[in-house]
């Protein structure tokens, strides 16, 4: 028993604790004598399975019941004390993980502080059983050695169990499933340390864990050295900030390492596993080990802030490029264009009346998502595109501009003198901004998300600050244009192409309206699209009306009555949508080889040592749809299964909290995002747009 003593590192403290605990039981081995030992502990091995399969992993339990007031270690005991310990006998082609431990308790006894466990503790195994087994029934044997105390004694137990289970084709669940579930759902998370920040003030270690959410009122940290930075030490001070907690550790003074590891464990219930150097961590916002290009942190918050604007610069400079927003753009053209040989302050004009549209836009995003927060709602970008009221209104919205295109009806048709027409002019530069803007919000650019991400943990003027510099971003092409007149010059000049070029561009509209179309289906049902459908119709017999008999070379009577009609049809067709019956569907089809997600489903399989895949999608988000048909090939799922990676899609087009949770989690605000997470709390971020080959090295690199 004493062997396992030589398994801590440091020999000097490892000798005193050796001599201490050796003491402390000679010293009680009397009490032994008299300890009627089956009564103070029982083992058994648990599975949660009747009949396993080959080719699979299964979670064993090793369930230890302790009388009351008596206790056993954890994998680290503390000051005194022997962790417990199993020793396998059974079929030389099965393979027993190593001890995954439930988080422990502190125990003072005297000078002495130990990390226990007691009432009921389940210690988790996974067996791995190779797919060319053949037998039909294996017995797991084990020997299970554990020092059991009280208060007044200690007694050394060894204990034998055995547990036999059937090997066949299908699977099947006993009634002990839920509890190890239930289990393995309690296992510590896998915190990284870059989401921590650990500094020494004085005699004190203070950890701060910044991107922690929940109402916790208590935390303890236990140590797994006897060597670190901190104290084994019952006395923490525990402060809930105003986002995130911290904790005041007693430094130790005998410290021979700078890393700090073990287990932080709130409220009794949630558990983090993290390890982190005292000397070179830094506060940052994601809670994985992120390994992609447009990721990076600074422990200046001046530098941070600059790094961050950086990003967002770019990331609204990029947006330009993506597929959402060029519908929107391609009318943008056709209004360069049609500036021809115009003056160098109209133009100009023009250029900071579309900008001003945009960054007017992305602030009312921002004071949007601020209030939601304010009201303790959870949001992330792309928030207003899960509202079926919004996309119903938007498709209304696309629907006039592809019937503009089509020259159903003209807005600049009202103007009778150039002033005028000026200002409108002006008017639909501006509109064209809030309408890439809108348009723009299904897409997440490079750069921009991890802006965001940042953005949504910081201060309501640092959201602001970062949003409007989005906007600068993706505007700043057509401040440019017009402040160089030399480039709107390069375009064709004004003439009869732009009215087929404008009916071309009212193709890719089109097929935007229908896009949105299938978008509001995946929200509201069947009912409601066709609600939608007759708004349209509604709203293309408006338009109609206006074109035909709104413009000013009407006669006055007429053109009253013809503007007067399309407004009241234009009511009609809002209030339909406003009433559409909304019908939600219970759950919808994700594929044969996907996974709701589910944050204890990812924590389970975490816990029993699988690698999973998660696959953050919505139906509004032309860039995932765009890597689902390029990048999820024949060749990608069958790499997956041949790693029997687990995969998981967790679908934002409605609101959800966990996704918004985890997408938080990982730095990030809105979709596409694809995490590749191992075994040991790796979690790698692939970039947002994707195609079959980096899918194939991403997975390929996964047992490297």
């Amino acid at each position: 028993m004493l062997l396992g003593l030589l398994r801590i590192k440091d020999k000097l403290k490892v000798s005193m604790s050796i001599i201490k605990s050796i003491i402390f039981l000679l010293s009680l081995q009397v009490f032994a004598e008299f300890a009627d030992v089956q009564n103070n502990v029982s083992a058994e091995l648990l599975t949660g399975y009747e009949t396993l399969s080959p080719g699979k992993d299964y979670t064993l339990a090793l369930k230890i019941d302790h009388k009351k007031n008596w206790h056993s270690y954890w994998k680290f005991p503390g000051t005194s004390g022997f962790q417990t310990e199993v020793k396998w006998t059974t079929d030389k082609a099965l393979k027993i993980s190593e001890a995954r431990w439930p988080f422990p308790h502190y125990f003072q006894m005297g000078r002495d502080t130990m990390m226990v466990y007691k009432d009921t503790a389940l210690i988790l195994y996974t067996l791995s059983i190779p797919e060319n087994y053949s037998k039909s029934e294996i017995t797991l044997n084990a020997e299970i050695s554990l020092l059991i105390c009280d208060d007044k004694s200690c007694v050394p137990v060894t204990e034998k169990t055995s547990l036999k289970l059937k090997i066949g084709p299908e699977e099947e669940t006993n009634s002990t499933h839920k509890l190890i579930v239930k289990a393995a759902g309690k296992l510590p998370l896998v915190l990284a340390p870059e989401n921590i920040h650990a500094s020494q003030k004085g005699d004190s270690i203070l950890l701060q864990f910044p991107n922690l959410e929940g109402d916790f009122k208590s935390a303890k940290f236990f140590p797994i050295s006897l060597t670190s930075p901190v104290m084994i030490t019952v006395e923490q001070g525990f402060k809930k900030l105003a986002r995130g907690y911290e904790l005041f550790i007693a430094a130790n003074p005998d410290a021979e390492n700078k890393t700090i590891e073990g287990v932080l464990v709130l409220d009794d219930k949630q558990a983090y596993t993290f390890k982190v150097d005292l000397s070179k961590s830094a506060v940052v916002t994601n809670t994985a080990q992120v390994q992609e290009e447009d990721t990076a942190h600074v422990d200046s918050d001046s530098e941070s802030l600059l790094l961050v604007l950086v990003f967002a610069f770019l990331g609204g400079f990029i947006l330009n490029l993506m597929p959402c927003v060029f519908p929107v753009i391609s009318l943008k053209i056709l209004s360069f264009a049609k500036l021809g040989d115009s003056d160098k302050s109209k133009t100009l004009m023009h250029g900071i009346s579309y900008a001003t549209g945009v960054i007017l836009s992305f602030i009312a995003f921002a004071l949007l998502i601020i209030a939601f927060q304010a009201s303790g709602k959870k949001i992330g970008w792309g928030f207003q595109l899960q509202n079926p009221l919004f996309v119903s209104i938007i498709i209304l919205v696309l629907l006039a501009v592809c019937l503009n295109l089509l020259s159903v009806f003209e807005v600049n048709s009202v103007s009778v003198d150039s002033k005028l027409a000026d200002k409108g002019g002006l008017g639909g530069s501006f509109f064209s901004g809030v309408l890439a803007t809108i348009i723009a919000t299904p897409c997440m650019a490079p750069f921009m998300a991890t802006a965001i991400g940042i953005a949504l943990s910081k201060s309501p003027l640092f959201i602001l600050t970062v949003f409007a510099v989005i906007g600068v971003g993706m505007a700043s092409p057509y401040v440019l244009l017009s402040l160089f007149p030399a480039l709107v010059k390069r375009l064709p000049k004004p003439g009869a192409w732009m009215e087929t070029f404008k009916k071309i561009m009212a193709v890719p509209m089109i097929i935007t309206v229908f896009y949105f179309a299938w978008v509001y289906w995946a929200l509201a049902g069947t009912t409601a699209v066709i609600f939608v459908c007759l708004a349209s119709i509604i709203l293309s017999v408006a338009l109609s009306i206006f074109g035909k008999w709104g413009g000013l070379h009407i006669e006055n009577s007429l053109r009253k009555k013809g503007r007067l009609s399309s407004l009241l049809l234009l009511l009609i067709a809002v209030i339909v949508c406003i009433f559409a019956p909304v019908r939600v569907p219970e759950s919808r089809s994700l594929g044969q080889e996907w996974l709701a997600y589910s944050a204890s489903a990812v924590e389970r399989d975490l816990a029993d040592g699988k690698t999973i895949f998660i696959d953050f999608t919505a139906d509004w988000c032309v860039s995932c749809k765009f890597n689902e048909q390029v990048a999820f090939t024949n060749a990608v799922y069958k790499e997956f299964a041949d790693k029997n990676i687990v995969l998981y899609k967790a679908d934002y087009t409605r609101k959800s909290d966990d996704i918004t949770k985890a997408l938080k989690s990982y730095g990030r605000a809105g979709v596409p995002l694809y995490i590749l997470h191992r075994p040991g709390g790796k979690a790698q971020i692939l970039p947002q747009l994707l195609t079959e080959s980096i899918m194939l090295k991403a997975i390929s690199s996964e047992t490297e």
